[in-house]
């Protein structure tokens, strides 16, 4: 069904529409930064991104589609975790989410749409708030995995689902869940199977990305 946010579904058009509202709201707003924003980390990686302007569209791509595929007609507040830009949100507005069941967090914004938060204690929300979280390419910058994971179950509901994606060497080879791994920022390697039980995987895949053939992405879905 089509919304007003239809136009959005045009990568070109949402990435023009996002930046301009980039250096709207840059100009008459302060750039904004969760209080704790010491205990995430790579600040500066994110704050260097947003200064140049690099949105990662075909990810950003992957993961409305990701989203799409996954998201069931019940599903409708979605939480957004570590969205950097609009351009990401604005692609799911475009498949039906309405503005009012959309949040999200980063460590900072510049943006009415983005709240700054931290992911390892988003006491801002209550628990069971969200029908679908998405984390894209986010979880690496968890310095405590396990805290994260229980942050996410506290506030998705139960019948929710939370999306994770991230980044893989394509040297690595997965044949069951218990070989799914994510490495953060910090250098640690941390397995899936520590972090939530099996009977909480809906479902998992790995896929090779058009933006690039040296790695691989994992996908994961839980439940709440």
């Amino acid at each position: 069904m089509l919304n007003i946010y239809s136009i959005f579904r045009i990568p070109l058009f949402r990435q023009v529409y996002s930046r301009l509202r980039y250096y709207f709201f840059i100009y008459i707003r302060n750039l904004s930064k969760s209080d704790d924003v010491a205990d995430v980390g790579w600040l500066e990686y994110s704050h260097s991104a947003f200064q140049k302007w690099q949105p990662l569209t075909r990810r950003i791509d992957f993961l409305i589609s990701t989203l799409d595929i996954h998201r069931d007609k019940k599903y409708s507040k979605l939480l957004v975790i570590g969205p950097r830009f609009e351009c990401e949100l604005f692609g799911y507005l475009s498949l039906g989410i309405k503005k009012k069941d959309l949040v999200a967090i980063d460590t900072f914004s510049y943006s009415p749409l983005i709240n700054c938060g931290n992911m390892h204690d988003m006491k801002q929300l209550s628990d069971d708030s969200f029908d679908l979280i998405i984390v894209g390419w986010t979880i690496v910058y968890a310095k405590n995995p396990s805290q994260v994971f229980q942050e996410l179950m506290r506030v998705t509901n139960s019948n929710g689902k939370i999306i994770l994606a991230w980044d893989s060497p394509i040297e690595l080879k997965y044949n069951r869940i218990e070989d799914l791994v994510f490495e953060n920022t910090e250098g640690v390697v941390y397995n899936i199977s520590d972090l939530v039980s099996q009977e909480q995987v809906l479902s998992w895949a790995v896929t090779r990305p058009s933006y690039n053939q040296n790695c691989q992405v994992i996908t994961l879905v839980i439940k709440a």
